[in-house]
């Protein structure tokens, strides 16, 4: 069964060890998940952890703001170009 969620605006997300943060300013605070402890994502930590928040949230910046200037994405590997090829996306 497929469940679509609308969503408003623009969403980014980034994911480092175990957390996983996601901002989509146009629905909301922050979101910070500990995906060790709560796989489904239910319980929004970004409250009680905001140094994790405040350095995964500069990450997903940093990288908006080189990819709004047109900026190579340095970052992507051969293996991550490919994944992204194979779901449709061209370089």
């Amino acid at each position: 069964m497929n469940k679509w969620l609308p969503v408003k605006g623009e969403k980014f997300g980034i994911r480092k060890g175990p957390w996983k943060c996601i901002l989509s300013p146009d629905e909301g605070p922050p979101e910070l998940f500990n995906l060790d402890e709560d796989p489904a994502e239910k319980f929004n930590l970004a409250q009680e952890n905001p140094i994790e928040l405040a350095e995964l949230t500069q990450q997903i910046l940093d990288w908006k703001s080189r990819y709004d200037a047109g900026g190579e994405l340095e970052d992507r590997s051969k293996e991550d170009i490919l994944r992204l090829k194979a779901l449709g996306y061209s370089d």
